[in-house]
């Protein structure tokens, strides 16, 4: 038998741990902390995620890059 997903997390708890990352990514500009970063974040959603879902995590990939690719256009 399966071993039983622990309990999904309050959708709150999910809000303020991302803008816990994006704090954390927009106070620097060490590219190490911005790929550790962006690894814990995959880490997590992909290990956390409800399978009964889509993963979302490549459309908000392509959102924050097509924001970089903006950044560095207009900068």
């Amino acid at each position: 038998m399966a071993q039983a997903r622990a309990r999904l997390q309050h959708p709150a708890a999910w809000w303020l741990w991302g803008l816990g990352l994006a704090t954390a990514a927009s106070r620097t500009t060490n590219p190490v902390v911005l790929l550790l970063v962006i690894g814990v974040c995959v880490l997590v959603v992909g290990e956390r995620r409800d399978p009964a879902t889509p993963n979302p995590l490549p459309a908000f990939l392509v959102i924050g890059a097509v924001v970089v690719a903006f950044r560095l256009v207009m900068t």
